[in-house]
């Protein structure tokens, strides 16, 4: 998906939100999500701000990718077929050699049971992505790294 596809999709690229390099390069974040649009949507905002972003559709994926290159923030989906998004959590946080691995949980459900039982596992931030816009996600992934 190219900028200009995401400009459209995401108006507030028009408005304020400036694509950045720098720093940020040496910053991983890994996009979980079963949706490849919502995985290549996150990507290019994140590549474009200057972050070294990959993307997975599978808990397995992802958790093999975390292995093999280490992230330091995750953007993880609750919802997804054969392992959710709290059970890849649980995981990452029982695992030592991830325990300065930031996760913020991506959910279209505003659940408060979801919410609590995220926040149990040790997810950083939960974000109901009907609630956020991409400034707003720019913003808390900003605060979760700064931590």
């Amino acid at each position: 998906m190219s900028i200009a596809q995401i400009n459209k999709l995401f108006p507030l690229y028009n408005k304020g939100i400036i694509f950045t390099y720098g720093e940020k390069m040496n910053t991983k974040i890994l996009v979980v999500d079963d949706n490849k649009s919502v995985c290549e949507i996150y990507k290019t905002m994140l590549t474009g701000q200057g972050y070294d972003t990959k993307s997975s559709e599978t808990g397995q994926e992802a958790l093999d990718l975390l292995s093999k290159e280490g992230f330091d923030l995750i953007l993880l989906d609750i919802m997804m077929p054969e392992m959710d998004g709290l059970h890849i959590l649980d995981i990452i946080k029982a695992n030592t050699d991830y325990e300065d691995v930031k996760v913020i949980m991506l959910t279209a459900l505003g659940d408060e049971h979801i919410k609590k039982a995220a926040e149990k596992y040790g997810a950083s931030d939960y974000i109901v992505k009907s609630e956020h816009d991409m400034k707003d996600v720019l913003e808390i992934i900003s605060k979760v790294l700064s931590k």
